[in-house]
Parts: structure tokens; C-alpha cells; sequence
């Protein structure tokens, strides 16, 4: 079972924080992580930021032609968009 707050009984969903997030009240000491596994815990984060980093880095930028595509193409995934499209302008035109 997950800890929770002491005053008003919420869930806690970060032990890192010091207050409740619903209450604001000051959490005890027990339901937070101590010294040790703050730091495990903050390396862990690090490395998976840094790790995130390097995959955008490695990654090419998105075409701003790819948003577009699908008007161009009538089709997304498999769909039809064109009957849609029809249905809007239709809608808005008459």
C-alpha cells in the first residue's frame, strides 16, 4: 500500500518532496526517501535526462513537411481523410 499523508490521507506520490501535494502540510521524516536513496534516486534521473539528451541529439529533426502529409496524401493511417474534410468545408461554407 502506498504511503499516505498523515493530515489529510492523500496518496504521496514523490517521496523527494517534503509537503504534501494536496495539503501542503510538512511530510514526516519516515515517509521520505533518506540521504542514500535520494542521491540513487537522483542519479538514476541524470542519467536517464542525459540518456534522453543523446537520443534526440542522435535523432534527425522532424520535417515540418510531415505535419502536412496527410492533407496531401488523404490518408492517415489507413484512413480516408478526405470525406472529412468534405463534411467540413460543406459545414462551414453553406
Amino acid at each position: 500500500m502506498p504511503p499516505k499523508c498523515p493530515k489529510c490521507g492523500s496518496v504521496i506520490y514523490s517521496r523527494r518532496n517534503v509537503l504534501c501535494g494536496v495539503c501542503g502540510e510538512r511530510l514526516p521524516q519516515e515517509l521520505l526517501f533518506t540521504p542514500e536513496e535520494r542521491q540513487v534516486v537522483e542519479s538514476q534521473l541524470d542519467s536517464m535526462k542525459q540518456k534522453e539528451q543523446a537520443e534526440r541529439a542522435s535523432q534527425p529533426e522532424l520535417s515540418t513537411y510531415a505535419p502536412t502529409s496527410p492533407m496531401l496524401t488523404g490518408t492517415t493511417k489507413g484512413w480516408n481523410i478526405f470525406p472529412f474534410f468534405r463534411w467540413i468545408v460543406r459545414r462551414f461554407t453553406d
